[in-house]
């Protein structure tokens, strides 16, 4: 599969070239698969050519000539021909039975892909015979925690399934899951982000198998829910909390890692300002060099510092579904939704939501196709984020109809909401329900990044005992102009450095309103500067009332020389980490250096909040990002996380200046008289509902609180 995906790449990448080349406007679909067809054949030749030149040097008894062979095998099976392929892996087999050692883990690499062969050969026993002699030599060689190990544990379950053998292909599941696990708990604190991502993309079929098995096979089976549901607890946003780990926080306060901590913190600034100051007249081919060595050094620094710090991967133990029952407050329920693909040739992404009661089992609902659901959301996004649109309760019907009425949990007050995907930027609390009333009118809404979230520890190191305010920043240093107010805290863009914003008079009035409701220590004006907030350590609350960003997704690069001359207008920032942000002091003047103005979210997870209770993002799309399947919503969100926050309020899109103002004074009224951060938002939310100028949902549903929901301490 790994081959047939690089391969199809490299073709489009192949033609993309050749019509920039000539001019042709693209080879079209047809043209495409014929040359990816003629590449495959081709690659096939050079497999034959590769074996006969084997036999000749070495003869036909060598380990290497049953290399070629079982590559050989591989190129056929890729143009289709299972025969061949199948009489040359068997013939590869033969081969190392008489040369290698009876415990040699080679065996086992061949075994699984003559199992693969035998399967689509419809051989389906001799396969499992395979795949159980294989996982016998992965387990005495490799070890329990190895990868490919619990690979074949899990191409065995699938091949039990096909065999319709429902308990043994639970029973294999259930062993691969146990082994994915261990293999985590051994490798995910030892890298920088990209390899925790990359180990756990590797395990994200799994993840989805087991899903599917549970719904599609085993629906009623107590056991197959509970495996899937502990699945999810392990995969989805695992990432995240290897960053976040409060045990990391520590590295920052600890002698024996503050240095390394430090390196990582200044790799991540360079990395960002050299990214968005761009190559400012100098070869844009050399910049781009720099880049990646920037993030190669990076990913370098943050593995040596989870290395060092033994106490950060003993941290990343995950919960058990038990636990996060137990967890499970009486009067709410977890909602755990996951985008999956099931297995099988064809299949298309769906979503499925798991339900958790206080004490009780986890209840699984496919709740169909993802693309269904994802264009209902869009709809329903354009029609909330408009003041204009009258259609806003219909769009959150359908909707609602779709993720909300299969769970019946409208009994429920509170909702503990763990999104997935697209699914990360639906406001929950403006759903309807049956009788056309808003959510937000009967539940408290709290979204999670994981069911985890609900037992995580704390961290060692508590917060200062003070709350700060930045606000009403002066973006371009320049103190003697006259305030001038916009409607929204933010503005529409496609380029960073298209980006230009005006005065927020309505955060200067949040700020004089706020401050005093939590004693804050307050930044405004030219003081509102990247530097300052940098040097805010551990603050119990943290508030920042400015512009928020979020720039589009670029398109693809296309190789070529013409990338050369590309104006700094149009250059590609492909890191949604620093696609978003917040404008700060300075930032329509684009000075250069650390304090550019423009706080990125890479920039962002350099904060430190360990211990910090509540982070506002009192500005525009704070909540956005690129969403990616079982790893979240990749901007502030994220970074604001990894930098320590319990939990974060931010925006789902473009907020009215003043009844943000209103909102923001509401909500820290009520949570200085005791109420909980959930609650103070749904109370907010409502005052304003209530008004005959904000009752849509634009004004009201934007904000959404991420992450512990409980009063303040």
């Amino acid at each position: 599969e790994h081959f047939e995906s690089a391969l199809q790449s490299a073709v489009l990448a192949a033609a993309a070239v050749l019509s920039l080349a000539t001019g042709s406007g693209g080879l079209g679909a047809d043209g495409v698969l014929l040359h990816l067809r003629l590449t495959r054949t081709g690659c096939a030749a050079l497999a034959g050519a590769a074996l006969a030149i084997a036999e000749q040097t070495y003869g036909h008894a060598h380990v290497r000539t049953a290399a070629a062979l079982a590559n050989l095998a591989a190129a056929a099976f890729s143009l289709g021909d299972r025969d061949e392929a199948l009489a040359r892996a068997q013939e590869a087999a033969a081969l190392e039975a008489k040369l290698l050692p009876a415990k040699h883990l080679s065996h086992a690499v061949t075994w699984f892909n003559l199992a693969t062969l035998e399967a689509a050969a419809g051989q389906l026993k001799p396969a499992l015979e395979h795949l159980r002699k294989a996982e016998a030599l992965e387990r005495d060689l490799a070890g329990p925690t190895s990868l490919t190990l619990a690979q074949t544990q899990a191409k065995r379950a699938d091949l039990l399934l096909a065999q319709n053998d429902l308990k043994g292909a639970l029973a294999a599941r259930t062993a691969a899951a146990a082994t994915f696990d261990r293999h985590l708990a051994r490798w995910l604190g030892l890298g920088g982000e990209s390899q925790k991502v990359a180990l756990v993309a590797q395990q994200l079929g799994h993840l989805y198998a087991t899903v599917g098995l549970h719904l599609q096979r085993l629906r009623g089976d107590k056991a197959a829910a509970r495996l899937a549901f502990d699945a999810i607890l392990r995969r989805k946003g695992l990432t995240i909390d290897a960053e976040a780990n409060p045990l990391l926080r520590l590295a920052q306060h600890e002698p024996a890692t503050a240095g390394l901590y430090a390196d990582v913190a200044t790799a991540r600034q360079d990395l960002a300002n050299l990214t968005l100051a761009g190559p400012q007249g100098a070869d844009p081919q050399a910049h781009a060099a720099r880049l990646r060595t920037l993030q190669a050094e990076l990913d370098a620094k943050e593995a040596l510092l989870a290395r060092q710090s033994p106490a950060f991967r003993a941290g990343l133990a995950v919960p058990t579904t038990g636990a996060v029952a137990a967890a499970v407050p009486k009067n709410a329920v977890l909602v755990e939704f996951l985008k999956f693909t099931p297995p099988g040739d064809g299949q298309l992404p769906r979503y499925a939501a798991y339900t958790l009661r206080a004490g009780g089992e986890p209840q699984g609902v496919d709740l169909g196709d993802a693309a269904t659901i994802e264009a209902a959301l869009t709809e329903m996004r354009a029609a909330l984020a408009s003041p204009k649109r009258d259609d806003a309760v219909a769009k959150a019907g359908a909707v609602a109809d779709l993720v909300l009425a299969p769970l019946h949990i409208g009994d429920v007050p509170q909702w503990l909401v763990a999104p997935d995907a697209a699914l990360a930027l639906l406001p929950f609390a403006a759903l309807t329900e049956p009788g056309g009333h808003w959510a937000l009118e009967r539940h408290t809404v709290t979204v999670l990044g994981s069911g985890r979230d609900l037992v995580k520890p704390r961290g060692p190191v508590p917060p200062r005992t003070d709350a700060w305010v930045l606000a009403d920043p002066d973006f371009d240093e320049s103190a003697d102009k006259a305030p001038q107010a916009v409607a929204t805290r933010g503005a529409p863009a496609a380029d960073f450095a298209a980006l230009h914003f005006a005065p927020l008079q309505g955060t200067a009035e949040e700020a004089d309103a706020v401050a005093p409701l939590l004693q804050a220590k307050l930044l405004t004006g030219a003081r509102a500067t990247e530097a300052a907030l940098r040097n805010i350590h551990r603050p119990r609350i943290l508030h920042l009332a400015t512009h928020g960003y979020f720039l589009p997704q670029p398109p693809p690069e296309l190789p070529g020389p013409q990338l050369a001359g590309q104006p700094a207008a149009t250059r590609r920032i492909a890191d949604p980490l620093l696609r978003s942000g917040l404008a700060l002091a300075g930032f329509n003047t684009r000075r250069s250096g650390a304090d550019d103005g423009a706080l990125t979210a890479l920039e962002a997870m350099n904060l430190d909040l360990t211990g910090t209770q509540l982070v506002v993002l009192s500005a525009c799309n704070t909540g956005v990002g690129d969403v990616a399947g079982g790893f979240g919503v990749y901007g502030l969100r994220r970074a604001f996380a990894i930098a320590g926050a319990e939990s974060v309020l931010m925006s789902l899109w473009s907020v009215d200046d003043q009844a943000t103002r209103a909102l923001m004074t509401s909500f820290y009224g009520k949570l200085s008289a005791g109420e909980g951060r959930a609650e103070s938002l749904r109370r907010a939310q409502l005052e304003l509902l209530g008004q005959a100028r904000t009752r849509k949902p634009f004004y009201w549903a934007a904000f959404q609180l991420v992450g512990e929901g409980g009063p303040l301490r």
